[in-house]
Parts: structure tokens; sequence; C-alpha cells
């Protein structure tokens, strides 16, 4: 029994050694997690400060090209009175066929010239209206809508082959240059320029002439703010030419004399190895304290963001802490009611084998004195 009870006193003193060795490797694992998250951390920071610089630059770089874009279409609409989304599907289609926004403005205005000069007469243009099958005026007598027209020369260009007197008419229509541009997209018809028309609303380039006006507002408006900055920096350089003037002024005069110096001190080698030492070691100086600058700076993020992700991480990993170490506590107590009932039950067994030994000697006695009587009466 008493066996027994050492065992297990033992085995209970073995699992609080365990339980404790646990709590240290954790606090070991929990200070290396707060190492390891603290250099994550620091790498994330650097990784969003670039990621945020580049979204606003691409944001800056987007913004810059739409407004070009819109300025552009109003700059078009303006010049050849067809309205701004109807350019914007003419252009897309353009640049789907190695044409160009500047060929297609280019060849709409020659056509609305060209469209004038017929309907002022001129027999030159008309023969060329004429010979492409087409209407340069309505039923009324007024002219047509350039973009009308542009639709329905593409719908002659796609009809066969072009016969050199057709491709002339559409040359001098647009205008030699533009021209060379505009007639392969021609020859696809006007049903190619519808579906290019839908693919450019499907983008989003397509902008009324409402937006674009709007466009051209703002444009305006941060013209006028730059001007106005401008206009600022003027008036303080006007406001500050007399003090300017008086210090370029003394800075001049100090320049001389600095040459006229230097003219002086090139003959003096003892002081040129002087300044020259002087320079290195203000330069080293410098260094070192830039140096140590940017060292001690780093240090001081990285401590700090160290120390919050431990006080942050340290209220999480209290409570698992806490947790093992009341069990231990739990545990502990319970080792010590059992090593206290067992060394109740071993003093019950010690008690129990001195009471058992007393007896035994007291028979023993007894037995020993009933053998000398017995004997002694032998004897007598």
């Amino acid at each position: 029994m008493a066996s027994k009870q050492l065992s297990i006193i033992m085995r209970l003193r073995d699992e609080a050694s365990k339980r404790l060795k646990g709590i240290r490797a954790q606090f070991q694992r929990f200070s290396s997690s707060v190492k390891k998250m603290g250099a994550a951390f620091k790498k994330m920071a650097i990784v969003f400060a670039v990621a945020a610089a580049a979204a606003i630059l691409a944001i800056k770089k987007i913004v810059s090209t739409g407004m070009t874009y819109a300025l552009q279409l109003d700059k078009m609409a303006k010049m050849t009175g067809i309205a701004a989304d109807q350019l914007a599907r003419l252009t897309y289609a353009a640049k789907q066929e190695h044409s160009s926004m500047e060929a297609v403005e280019k060849g709409l205005m020659n056509l609305t010239v060209r469209i004038g000069y017929a309907g002022d007469g001129l027999a030159t243009y008309l023969r060329y209206f004429t010979a492409l099958g087409i209407e340069y005026k309505k039923a009324d007598g007024t002219l047509r809508e350039t973009y009308n027209v542009f639709m329905d020369i593409a719908d002659a260009a796609s009809k066969g082959e072009l016969s050199t007197e057709k491709l002339a008419a559409v040359m001098q229509l647009f205008g030699a240059r533009a021209a060379k541009e505009l007639i392969p997209m021609l020859k696809l018809g006007r049903d190619w320029f519808k579906k290019m028309g839908k693919e450019a609303e499907g983008l989003g380039i397509v902008l009324n002439n409402e937006t674009t006006a709007a466009m051209k507002i703002l444009d305006d408006e941060v013209t006028v703010v730059k001007t106005g900055l401008q206009g600022v920096a003027a008036q303080l350089t006007i406001f500050l030419l007399p003090a300017l003037k008086e210090t370029t002024e003394m800075i001049t005069k100090d320049i001389k004399a600095l040459v006229i110096w230097a003219k002086k001190l090139k003959d003096n080698k003892k002081a040129i190895a002087g300044i020259k030492d002087a320079l290195a070691e203000g330069y080293k100086a410098s260094k070192e304290f830039f140096t140590f600058s940017l060292v001690a700076t780093g240090q001081l993020i990285d401590t700090w963001n160290e120390l919050r992700l431990i006080f942050n991480s340290v209220l999480v990993g209290s409570l698992k802490v806490a947790v093992e170490i009341r069990s231990v506590f739990d545990f502990l107590r319970t080792a010590t009611t059992a090593e206290t009932d067992a060394i109740k039950e071993l003093k019950g067994t010690i008690e129990t084998l001195e009471e058992v030994g007393a007896e035994v000697a007291e028979k023993a006695l007894t037995d020993y004195s009933t053998k000398i009587e017995k004997g002694r009466n032998k004897v007598y």
C-alpha cells in the first residue's frame, strides 16, 4: 500500500513538471510569433504605401486621358457640326481599321466644305457626288448633314470594286491625305460602322454633347486656376523685385570677391590641402550622421511596431496562458490533496503495523513464558 501511494505522488510530481514545461514553451512560441508578426507588418506597410502611390498615379493618368479624349470630341463637334456621340463611334471605328481621330477630323471637315461647294453649284464637286450616286442636299433644298453623307459614301465604296472615277471622287471629297486612311474602312460599309458603334457604346467611350461640354467647362476652370497661380507668382515676383535685385547685386559682388580669392588661393598649396581635408572630414561626418539617423529611425519604427504588436498579441495570448496556468494550479491543488490523503493512509498503515507488531510480540512472549513454565513443572 505504501509503495502504491509513493508511486502516485511521483506521478503527480512528473505531471506537474510537464505542465510547467508546456507553459514555458508557450511563452517561447508567443515571443517568436510576435517577432515574426513585426517583420510581416513592416513589409505590409511598405507594400501598402507603394500600392497607394501607384493607385494615385493610375487615377491621375486615367482622369487626364479621359479629359483629353472628351476635349478632342468637343473640339471636333464644334468644327464639323457633327454630334459628339457620332464622332466617338467614327473615331473608334477608325482606330479598329488602322486609321486615327486626326484623319476622321480632317476628312469630315473637308467633306463639309465640299458639300458647301456643291450647294453653291460648283460643277467640279457636283460631278464627284454624281459619280458616287449620292445626294448632297435634301428635298427642301437644304444641305444634308455631313454624317449622313459620310455613311452614304461608305455604302457606295462597299459595293464591289471602286472604279477610278469613284476613287478619285472619294479622294477629292475627303482630301488626299485623309482619304488614304479612311478608304479602307469605308469599303467595309454602313453595317460595319453600326457594329463598331455598338462596340464603342459597350466600352463606355461614346460621349454626348452635354458630357463633352461639361468636360470643357471643367477644363476651362482648371485653366483659370493654373493661370491664377501664375498671376500670383508674377505679382509676388514684382513685389519682391527690389529685394531680389539688391540680393543678386550682393551675391554678384561676393562672387567676384570669391573669384579673386580663389585666384590667390590656387597658389597656396597648404591652404588648398587644408580645405580638401576639411571638406573630406565634413562629408564623412555628414554621411555618418545621415546613416545613423536612418538606422535610428528604422530601429525606432521597428521597436514601436513590435511593442504595438506585442500589446495586441498579449491581449489574445494572455487568455491562453492564464487558462494554462490555472489548470496547473488546479492540478497542483489536486496533487496536494492526493498527497495528503496518501500520507494519512501511509500513517494509518504504519500504525496498523505497529499494533500488529505489538500483538505479535505479546503473543510470542506469552508463548515463551508458557513453555518455560511447562519445562519447570517437568523438572519438579
